[in-house]
């Protein structure tokens, strides 16, 4: 599925509805340059619960290790990264439905 940067900023905004509200923010505030975490939107926990519900809604697996540490929690960076991995599982995640290759069940045992 791809996605436009936009539309997963939509999503991030609409997943943490509540979280912006007792912050005393809007939806429509999120912006590019908001650090979810020192604006005190997300805590570690809540970031987590972030990606599950993109990685879900977008049938991607996002993987934040190609990411510069300090844009993790950036909605701009992290909406554009996500938007690449949508268009590019192979190149920057993988589809959840392909997280265990065949040989790796069979090594696995």
């Amino acid at each position: 599925m791809n996605v436009e940067p936009g539309a997963v900023r939509a999503m991030i905004a609409q997943f943490l509805g509540d979280d912006l509200r007792a912050v005393g923010m809007a939806n429509q505030e999120v912006d590019d340059e908001l650090d979810l975490l020192l604006a005190g939107v997300v805590d570690s926990f809540r970031f987590v619960a972030l990606m599950a519900n993109l990685e879900r809604r977008l049938d991607i697996r996002i993987d934040l290790t190609g990411m510069e540490p300090s844009d993790i929690t950036r909605v701009g960076a992290l909406s554009r990264y996500i938007a690449q991995v949508s268009a590019s599982p192979r190149a920057f995640g993988r589809p959840p439905s392909a997280q265990h290759a065949p040989e790796e069940k069979a090594a696995n045992g």
